[in-house]
């Protein structure tokens, strides 16, 4: 039970960390001018670019009915 857990959380921790560098650099393009977005729509694309990837990973976590990332 302690590896599959531990399995878990290293897993867990590699996707958030995912997330993270991800946030990083689209905050990074977004600061040099590389990505250009109109201030006005600036919060929408805020909660786009953090909410659709997140959704699309629980719906693909329950899908999969938890097992692949349980096995370990």
């Amino acid at each position: 039970m302690e590896v599959s857990r531990v399995g878990l959380l290293k897993k867990i921790g590699m996707v958030c960390l995912g997330y993270i560098i991800i946030g990083f650099v689209f905050a990074w393009l977004l600061l040099s001018g590389v990505i250009t977005i109109a201030w006005d729509n600036l919060l929408m694309t805020a909660v786009y670019w953090t909410l659709y990837p997140a959704v699309i990973f629980f719906v693909m976590f329950i899908a999969s009915g938890f097992q692949p990332i349980l096995a370990g």
